[in-house]
């Protein structure tokens, strides 16, 4: 006799913050690999979009130990604050359609 078994769904897991960064430090190595990612999410976007964009890097370097601010911008076409939860709650997920 065989038994159906439920088919797990993503939220039937708990991830811990632990997990979690330790995933973050093996993914991201230094601020070379997050300008990468940030840029190639971003031209990932546009392409999809089938236009061209603009992407926009500004550094504001802190002095006295403060830590420095980097920023990424894109002028693509946004997502709203329920797609981005849902985006930041994936782990290791292709997104773009471009895989």
């Amino acid at each position: 006799m065989v038994s159906k078994m439920k088919k797990l769904q993503s939220e039937d897991f708990e991830y811990d913050a632990r997990y979690r960064l330790q995933n973050a430090r093996s993914s991201i190595g230094d601020i070379y690999d997050v300008l990468i990612e940030l840029v190639t999410n971003a031209d990932d976007r546009y392409q999809v979009l089938g236009i061209k964009g603009r992407i926009e890097i500004e550094v504001q370097r802190q002095r006295g130990g403060k830590g420095s601010i980097l920023k990424v911008r894109d002028f693509a076409d946004g997502m709203t604050s329920k797609v981005m939860n849902t985006k930041l709650k994936g782990y290791g997920q292709r997104v773009s359609g471009l895989e």
